[in-house]
């Protein structure tokens, strides 16, 4: 009988434990590492390496052995919101890791820093940082300072409603915001989501994932080397092409959705948040 082995990253003592879980047969589920807090993504090197976000910011790394390393590789629970579903979310190796060692994060960033995780209007950013081959992280300008903003540079005060020339990636409410980020691994083209960041209230934003000058439920893609193709894909429902600040593949989703679920269509189906 095939048996496929699941991997499952554990949170540390303390949490509740989970209900046994039922799988269907043919099926084995193994744990292969623990000692985590709130793990949400994970990561493959190519070195053998496997790099965790924990929801509260810290980028962990689970070394070639399958051991945890004890002490994280960066910490940035001072710059993260992690309020409700909101946290460092996504983490991604770049295509090039081998000879670059880019490691990219997606996260919430706490505007109110002196009061943080608390609910008001937040702004998400992806960075890259630079990991090295002993577990450490490069600086950039300072040791303080080793990342880089991809996307969402405008991030130290609240995204305006609409304004397509302003790269802000909004975390107005509480959910449905940031999600996963994945890298093309032939052209190394980042993917990113987001969703309507909006509560459930009828006014002007929750429209804006249906228009395109909003980058509220949109999945984002960020090309880090070499020009954008001169003629971006029409989306259906489109008669041409219209630039935008990142151009969007699909619309519309109150979720950040990587991937639609075969034999499903329409945003905000066959996804996950």
């Amino acid at each position: 009988m095939l048996v496929l082995s699941a991997l499952l990253l554990v949170a540390a003592v303390g949490a509740r434990p989970a209900a046994a879980t039922v799988l269907p047969a043919g099926f084995n589920e193994v744990t292969m590492v623990s000692g985590f807090t709130s793990p949400v993504d994970m990561a493959h090197a190519p070195d053998g390496r496997t790099f965790v976000v924990e929801k509260s910011g810290r980028l962990r790394v689970v070394l070639a052995n399958g051991t945890l390393r004890s002490t994280p590789v960066l910490d940035l629970r001072n710059k993260v919101n992690a309020y409700s579903d909101r946290g460092m979310l996504g983490v991604e190796v770049d295509k090039d890791f081998a000879t670059n060692g880019f490691v990219y994060l997606l996260y919430t960033y706490e505007l109110n820093p002196l009061n943080p995780d608390q609910d008001g209007p937040m702004t998400s950013r992806l960075t890259r940082v630079k990991v090295n081959a002993d577990n450490t992280v490069a600086a950039t300008t300072t040791p303080e300072n080793p990342e880089t903003v991809i996307l969402g540079k405008a991030y130290a005060q609240q995204c305006p409603l609409s304004d397509n020339n302003v790269d802000c990636i909004p975390a107005d409410y509480k959910w449905h915001s940031i999600g996963t980020i994945k890298s093309d691994p032939v052209d190394g083209t980042l993917w990113l989501g987001n969703g309507d960041t909006h509560a459930p209230s009828v006014d002007a934003a929750p429209l804006a994932p249906v228009r395109r000058e909003h980058a509220r439920g949109q999945d984002h893609p960020h090309r880090p080397r070499g020009p954008w193709p001169p003629q971006p894909p029409v989306l259906p429902g489109r008669r041409e092409p219209r630039p935008r600040l990142h151009e969007d593949l699909r619309e519309g989703l109150p979720h950040p959705v990587p991937v639609l679920a075969p034999g499903r269509q329409g945003p905000g189906r066959g996804g996950r948040r």
